[in-house]
């Protein structure tokens, strides 16, 4: 008792920053199809958001409001499924994360959900913890980096053109693709390119590679 009477400024402290992190954060009991609110903004408990005492039905209420960006909604629904889970959480401790986009002051931003067993959960009473935060800024950042990689990793960077590992991938949906039956493959070598080592030289040679490309 001592102990918890010292440290309950700290606690206090510590409930007060998971609240600032999180946008949402709910008790869920998917046994019972329920949840009980611990952090939830007013707006949400509207019909109009989708509000609904059973989770199934605000999940889906909550995508078919329009609160989840129009491109999110079949993946958010599938993810959310609570059939889907219950047997996920039956059968593994894995957590279960989803980014989507949902409205926000006007617009939509990128949020992360998370689904992690409680302390009690049991196969037979699935209680689990529903945390929502905002994590639009680094996650832009995070697809931009992922554009970036994806360009150098499949362009040459001297002529601007894709590379062999380009050719490779585009080889690869090809062959995955059945609608193409018939492809014809050219291979072509561009002699005389050697002549000259100075910036110009190359330059030009670069230059001649690039426009032989798009022969």
């Amino acid at each position: 008792m001592t102990y918890l009477k010292e440290n309950e400024p700290h606690m206090e402290a510590s409930m007060r920053l998971l609240a600032q992190t999180y946008l949402k954060i709910l008790m869920v009991n998917l046994t019972e199809d329920s949840h009980i609110d611990i952090k939830l903004q007013d707006f949400e408990r509207t019909a109009d958001t989708g509000y609904r005492t059973r989770i199934s039905e605000w999940l889906r209420e909550f995508a078919l409001t329009g609160q989840v960006y129009y491109a999110d909604v079949d993946q958010y629904l599938r993810a959310t499924d609570l059939q889907v889970l219950r047997e996920h959480f039956r059968h593994s401790a894995e957590s279960v994360r989803v980014r989507y986009r949902r409205a926000s002051g006007g617009e939509f931003r990128w949020v992360q959900m998370d689904l992690i067993k409680a302390e009690d959960y049991t196969d037979e009473n699935q209680i689990v913890m529903l945390y929502i935060q905002d994590i639009h800024d680094s996650y832009i950042r995070e697809l931009e980096e992922r554009r970036e990689l994806e360009y150098y990793c499949n362009t040459d960077e001297l002529t601007g053109l894709g590379n062999m590992y380009a050719y490779h991938s585009v080889c690869g949906m090809i062959a995955d693709s059945m609608r193409i039956h018939d492809i014809g493959v050219l291979f072509a070598d561009i002699n005389g390119l050697k002549w000259s080592t100075t910036p110009e030289g190359m330059r030009r040679a670069t230059s001649i590679s690039a426009a032989s490309a798009g022969c």
